[in-house]
């Protein structure tokens, strides 16, 4: 979520937890960043089928939450499977929606995520066979 602001189609959600002591730095996602509290606001969409491909901006990487076992299929995007553990203070507080795919145990909640990143599509060029040229050769240097 950015902004505060779900895409199309998408509903916001979001989990509460307590720690320590706090410091948030690099690139958040939206959400509350106390000393002691950390709320963290994100999108969720529970229509289609895992197999049907989306389509999102393929210029950098970035990060899904796991609904299921598998990794939604993104056009252009290779995914991995990652996990975050996360423990709090006090018992987590989630929403309604948040609920039904974060798995978690009182104080503690797993994360399951899909980071993706670019496929790399860039294959060389195209060998162009003609009457003349009927037949290549392709070496492959293998270090």
């Amino acid at each position: 979520m950015k902004g505060n602001k779900c895409p199309f189609d998408f509903i916001k959600s979001s989990f509460e937890y307590t720690v320590d002591s706090s410091s948030a730095s690099g690139h958040m996602p939206d959400g509350f960043y106390g000393k002691k509290t950390i709320e963290v606001k994100v999108c969720c969409q529970y229509r289609g089928f895992i197999e049907d491909e989306n389509n999102f901006p393929t210029d950098k990487p970035f990060a899904l939450i796991r609904y299921q076992r598998s990794c939604q299929s993104i056009r252009r995007m290779h995914s991995l499977r990652e996990s975050i553990t996360i423990a709090s203070k006090d018992k987590i507080k989630v929403d309604e929606v948040t609920e039904k795919w974060l798995n978690r145990g009182g104080k503690s909640l797993d994360l399951l995520l899909c980071y993706y990143k670019p496929t790399d599509m860039n294959c060389g060029d195209a060998i162009k066979l003609t009457k003349s040229n009927p037949e290549a050769t392709i070496e492959m240097n293998v270090n």
